[in-house]
């Protein structure tokens, strides 16, 4: 899960303030707090953080290349759009991963610890939906998301697993407010379908159940993402 970043602080060496405006600009960035096509503004940004440029002006380009902003010589820098085709793509390969991830942990057929770690994780998103906060329960979908690329235990999966589940993110709290009725419970009713197989230590299914649910998920995210008429996000 996303934890909210505070501001970094003014005496923190340049290295890890810029790790600390990196980890906030791009956290506002996925939550929408700095909207697509929305210009960013070095010194504002370092006013705010009460930190020098340097740092601010070592996170944008960090978060150029990674696909979060564009700078744009003689323009300024802006969040990059993300039209519903780039959306599309992103998730064809967060699919990709997360299938070969499942299907890592259930051929070494995960300890109980590790099962239970999920569904704690399952616990926190049905007491979200019971309290009606979908912003938490788009965090805490996250970090279901997540935990399992972690637990599939190969580096090289979870770095790419990470990097593009961060560029998809901001498109689930646009759509999460536009999500039919029934959609959160739907949805944790797989992850919990998923843990127990995995345990089974099954991995054909877990990747067949998994791939589904991604396919079936990633359908009604763009459905949500049409009815709300938006065309970039």
């Amino acid at each position: 899960m996303l934890a909210v970043l505070e501001k970094p602080d003014a005496e923190t060496p340049a290295l890890l303030s810029s790790d600390a405006a990196y980890e906030w600009i791009k956290r506002r960035i996925i939550t929408n707090g700095f909207h697509p096509g929305t210009p960013l503004d070095e010194r504002s940004i370092a006013l705010e953080l009460d930190i020098s440029r340097t740092p601010v002006r070592e996170a944008l380009q960090r978060l150029k290349s990674e696909g979060f902003v564009d700078i744009l010589p003689r323009k300024g820098i802006f969040v990059k759009l993300l039209s519903r085709d780039n959306l599309r793509d992103l998730y064809q390969v967060v699919t990709s991963v997360e299938v070969m991830a499942v299907g890592l942990i259930a051929e070494r057929r995960p300890s109980r610890a590790e099962t239970d770690s999920l569904n704690t994780i399952c616990d926190a998103m049905a007491d979200a939906i019971k309290a009606g906060d979908m912003h938490h329960w788009t965090e805490v979908d996250e970090a279901f998301h997540r935990r399992l690329l972690d637990l599939s235990g190969n580096p090289a999966l979870i770095k790419v697993g990470y990097a593009y589940r961060d560029l998809s993110q901001r498109a689930h709290f646009v759509a999460d407010r536009a999500r039919p009725e029934g959609t959160q419970a739907a949805s944790l009713k797989a992850h919990r379908k998923l843990v127990k197989t995995l345990a089974s230590g099954d991995p054909e299914r877990a990747r067949q159940e998994h791939f589904e649910q991604r396919e079936t998920g990633a359908r009604k995210l763009l459905a949500a993402i049409d009815g709300l008429g938006i065309s970039v996000l």
